[in-house]
C-alpha cells in the first residue's frame, strides 16, 4: 500500500505501519480472502495497484492496522497444542491457492486420529457479532479444506474470535442480544469435505473466468448485492412534526404502506436503496463501470 495520506494528522507511527504492510499471499495466484470475495474488486484493485493509482488515507484503515496486533497476540499466546499463523498452499483448477490460518488447535480422536479445530481472530463491531457475516463461515471452511487436503487431519470445529472494538458495558447490561463481553467466540458451521471442495473449485473458476474476460476486454461479472453491501430501498410512513418514521415498509409493500399512512394521517417518503460498500468503502469504485451505471 504505497500511496498513504494523513489528512487528519494522525500519529506518524500509524502512517509508518501502513507503509510497512507485510501482508503477502505468498507464491500463489490467489488467497482465500480474495477467493471468497468479488472477482471484479480483486482484479480492479490489482490493476490500479500496479498503476500506482490507489490512494488511501490512514484514517480509513485505522481498524485494520490495529487489527494486526491480534496476530501478535495469537503467536505469543500459542502453546504446544497450537499451530499459530501458518500459511498453506495447494493447486485448484490450475491456480495456486494460499490461506493464512490464525490458529490451529491440535487434538487426538478416540481412535488416535489427528484432529484440529481452526480459529480466526477478527476485530469487528457489535453489530457484526449480532449479525454474523456469511464470509466468516466461507473463509474458515476454505481453511478447513486446505488442512484436510494437505495434512489429512480431521477438522472438528471452526470458530471466529471476535474482538468487539465498540463494545459498551451499558449496552451489554441493557440489551439481551448485545455481546456480554468485548470478546465473543462464534462457532461456524463446518461443511463436509465435498462441499468445501466444490465451493473452492467453483469460486476459483469464477475468478479465472473474470480475469480472462478482463484480459480480453470483455465485461467482467458484476458484484452481487451481497458484495456491494446493498441495502434495499424502503417506504417510510412519515407524519408532520415527527423526525422519525412511524413505520418502514419494503418497496413491494406499497399498498400496506398507503393504508397505514391513511390510518395514521401520514404520508409516504421513498428512501432509495444504498450500495454501502461502493459508496463508502470500495477502493476501486471510481474505476468500476458497474458502479458508474448504478450511480447514473
Amino acid at each position: 500500500m504505497a500511496n498513504i495520506t494523513n489528512k487528519h494528522n494522525l500519529p506518524q507511527t500509524l502512517v509508518n505501519l501502513a507503509l510497512r504492510d507485510t501482508y503477502s499471499r505468498g507464491n500463489a495466484n490467489i488467497s482465500v480472502t480474495e477467493l471468497i470475495g468479488s472477482p471484479r474488486i480483486r482484479i480492479l484493485r490489482s490493476e490500479m495497484t500496479n498503476k500506482n493509482m490507489i490512494v488511501t488515507d490512514v484514517s480509513e484503515i485505522l481498524w485494520p492496522l490495529l487489527g494486526r496486533a491480534l496476530h501478535y497476540v495469537v503467536e505469543q499466546g500459542a502453546d504446544e497444542q497450537h499451530v499459530a499463523e501458518e500459511r498453506l498452499f495447494t493447486q485448484v483448477a490450475g491456480w495456486r491457492l494460499s490461506g493464512g490460518i490464525d490458529l490451529q488447535i491440535l487434538g487426538t480422536g478416540a481412535d488416535g486420529e489427528r484432529q484440529v479445530a481452526i480459529s480466526d481472530y477478527k476485530m469487528t463491531t457489535a453489530w457484526a457479532v449480532m449479525n454474523p457475516k456469511p464470509d466468516w463461515e466461507r473463509q474458515l471452511n476454505c481453511y478447513a479444506y486446505l488442512v484436510e487436503k494437505l495434512r489429512g487431519w480431521t477438522v472438528v470445529g471452526l470458530t471466529i474470535n471476535a474482538v468487539v472494538r465498540d463494545w459498551s458495558k451499558h449496552e451489554a447490561e441493557r440489551r439481551e442480544s448485545y455481546p456480554a463481553v468485548p470478546l465473543v467466540v462464534l462457532p461456524q458451521t463446518l461443511w463436509s469435505f465435498a462441499e468445501r471442495e466444490r465451493y473452492v473449485t467453483e469460486r476459483m473458476k469464477l475468478h479465472q473466468d473474470a480475469e480472462r474476460r478482463f484480459d480480453w476486454g470483455e465485461p467482467m461479472p458484476e458484484c452481487t448485492d451481497e458484495e456491494r453491501w446493498f441495502r434495499p430501498g424502503k417506504l417510510a410512513v412519515m407524519k408532520e412534526g415527527r423526525v422519525r418514521a412511524l413505520r418502514l415498509f419494503n418497496t413491494h409493500e406499497r399498498e400496506e404502506a398507503e393504508e397505514y399512512a391513511r390510518e395514521n394521517k401520514g404520508y409516504i417518503e421513498e428512501r432509495p436503496g444504498e450500495n454501502t460498500r461502493c459508496d463508502s468503502y470500495c477502493q476501486v469504485a471510481q474505476w468500476c463501470d458497474q458502479y458508474k451505471k448504478l450511480k447514473a
